[in-house]
């Protein structure tokens, strides 16, 4: 236990975080006082923003929420209302909870509160038969007060396999918006877009936290969301793009991201000179039935018609697309990246209802790299 210690360096000044173990995900967003609905992709720095905009307004508040596996570890960073919530949870599961600055520790199990203390001072343990749980722990009474909250932490660590490093909070997880209603949408001063396109903008708060502080280094965040809407477009499942998804969700341009992006270029040169024999292989066909004309035909509907309509093409552009985005994405020039990886995320092959979110993106990834706003 004293080893987990010293990786506990980095936490926000006043919080609480829980570990709960529960196949009920949906059930303990509710438990938390969410709505499952609201949930939305997020790092700790975004939901940390949102937590202190909302500081002010007891009836609303958000928490990070990351699973992993059976176990989900919630974060929140301005009020320590994870410990009593944990003893709301349903009778299935575990939760250990733990708060700081007003110091406390609680853990339940199956529906049940087994103790709950003061840290600093292990006699106010309560109930009292949460003493033999207390005794049991491989933490010893001299380490509660020399470090109650490594200790703590560590013990989170040990029930779920879960350390929360610096690189575990600069991942994305999940944030969880609390309270009755859901935060207002913020409207970005700056940056804008076209009526049609409001909805989708004001709709999704992490668009609407790239718009407000449009940084450089939020085009990581734009690539993220356009490779999500491209995964649902189109299977990703290659060696090579289970190393390039890798890369870019850890926001790493490096020799090995190069590599990867190398093969993905090779990976997709192939199947373009497939796609220009496969069109070359019909455009003969064309000719040969038609037969002799003396007068070209431009444009050449019929052949057009042909290409569009001949399955193995629309097979390989499906293949080459993924291909050309992942590679794109991975281009070490952030700007080039965002711009041209949205640019990417259109043509027959996406389904029509991703075509607003496609249009945001581009204009953001556009208004990141120049400050210009495209909404003619």
């Amino acid at each position: 236990m004293s080893e987990l210690r010293r990786h506990y360096t980095y936490l926000p000044e006043q919080g609480s975080v829980a570990w709960i173990r529960t196949t009920d995900f949906d059930g303990m967003v509710r438990t938390l006082g969410g709505d499952p609905a609201w949930v939305y992709p997020a790092t700790w720095a975004d939901v940390e923003s949102v937590a202190w905009e909302l500081a002010d307004d007891e009836g609303q508040g958000v928490v990070l929420a990351a699973r992993h596996g059976p176990w989900t570890v919630v974060l929140d960073a301005i009020r320590g209302r994870l410990t009593g919530r944990v003893k709301r949870l349903p009778v299935s599961g575990e939760a250990l909870a733990l708060q700081w600055t007003v110091n406390y520790v609680a853990y339940a199990r199956d529906g049940q509160v087994v103790g709950s203390f003061d840290p600093a001072d292990l006699d106010t343990i309560s109930p009292l038969s949460g003493r033999a749980w207390l005794s049991g722990l491989p933490v010893t009474p001299e380490e509660w007060r020399q470090g109650w909250q490594p200790a703590a932490l560590a013990l989170g660590e040990a029930l779920s396999g879960v350390r929360l490093d610096q690189d575990w909070l600069a991942r994305e997880h999940l944030c969880v918006p609390l309270g009755t209603t859901r935060p207002e949408a913020r409207r970005p001063s700056g940056f804008r877009v076209r009526d049609w396109l409001r909805p989708t903008l004001e709709g999704d708060p992490r668009l609407l936290a790239i718009a407000a502080d449009p940084a450089p280094e939020r085009q990581h965040e734009i690539i993220q969301i356009v490779i999500e809407l491209a995964r649902r477009a189109w299977p990703m499942s290659g060696d090579v793009e289970r190393q390039a998804l890798r890369a870019i969700a850890d926001r790493v341009r490096d020799d090995r991201s190069a590599r990867t992006r190398t093969q993905l270029d090779a990976a997709a040169a192939d199947i373009r000179a497939r796609i220009d024999a496969t069109a070359a292989q019909i455009e003969r066909q064309v000719s040969e039935e038609r037969g002799p004309v003396q007068v070209p035909v431009v444009p050449d509907i019929d052949l057009m018609m042909r290409l569009s309509a001949d399955p193995e093409l629309d097979r390989l552009h499906r293949e080459l697309r993924p291909l050309e985005i992942l590679a794109q994405a991975l281009d070490p020039d952030l700007n080039a990246a965002a711009t041209q990886t949205s640019a990417l995320l259109t043509g027959n092959w996406i389904p029509p209802e991703m075509s607003p979110a496609q249009a945001v993106l581009q204009q953001l990834a556009w208004y990141v790299a120049t400050g210009e706003v495209d909404d003619e």
